[in-house]
């Protein structure tokens, strides 16, 4: 469906920290590959997959001046670049809450309710982190500004490293128990790389064996209503029998 891509760049994309300006870029493209699919399922899909286009572009110019920096040949501390990374913050939130609104609906058509809630809790929190994150990031050289920003940042980075990270987890979630009916005997498709297809192998051999188990487990189930109703109609049969003689 796209939520392993999905995955991946939004795992990445936790990394805000050291040399962000690099690592966001492979984390956006993940993403729009995984959106690709994902946003043809629900308009906030679509809408987000929408968001990541000009993400990505901004993404780029990042990317390049980040490059540029390491070499000496730009300062990633001026205005310009200041704005361009406030820019790239509000594109991923607003990619977020969108990308959230439409997980929250597939849970809802899927009739995961776990998933349903993951989904809005995760966009109060994110949005609530993005917000605060440009707020305090603002080119601002007042005093004031400088010193709120000295005691908000450490545990407002703390936060947003939480929040990202359980983003994570749900899209995860959404990977192991959303599936469209299209993709219900489709393969999974190799990627080539040796440790992800075994481990994507682990989890296949463990949904095929707790379906399995599930299988048997309503078979039990089932047999014991069975004999049951049939232990009520032969009394209820009886019974009758009962009544025909007294009369």
């Amino acid at each position: 469906m796209g939520f392993g891509y999905l995955f991946f760049g939004i795992f990445l994309a936790a990394n805000f920290l050291v040399y962000t300006g690099i690592t966001t870029l492979p984390a956006v493209l993940l993403m729009l590959m995984g959106m690709l699919t994902l946003g043809s399922f629900n308009r906030p899909l679509g809408q987000a997959r929408l968001i990541l286009m000009p993400t990505a572009l901004v993404a780029l110019v990042r990317f390049v001046l980040e490059i540029l920096s390491l070499f000496g040949l730009f300062s990633v501390e001026g205005i310009g670049a200041s704005v361009i990374s406030l820019t790239l913050e509000l594109l991923l939130m607003l990619f977020t809450l969108r990308l959230l609104a439409g997980i929250a609906l597939l849970g809802e058509e899927t009739e995961l309710p776990k998933i349903v809630f993951r989904a809005k809790r995760n966009a109060f929190l994110l949005a609530f982190a993005y917000g605060l994150s440009i707020l305090f990031n603002l080119p601002i050289e007042a005093e004031w500004y400088k010193l709120a920003c000295a005691y908000v940042l450490p545990p407002l980075i703390i936060f947003r490293l939480i929040a990202m990270l359980l983003n994570a987890l749900l899209i995860y979630s959404c990977y192991m128990y959303i599936c469209m009916p299209e993709d219900l005997d489709m393969p999974r498709r190799k990627t080539g790389i040796r440790l992800i297809d075994e481990w994507a192998e682990r989890i296949d051999r463990r949904e095929a064996e707790q379906a399995e188990r599930t299988k048997e487990e309503l078979a039990k189930l089932y047999h014991a209503r069975e004999a049951e109703y049939r232990e009520k109609m032969k009394k209820e049969e009886e019974n009758k029998k009962k009544r025909k003689k007294k009369k």
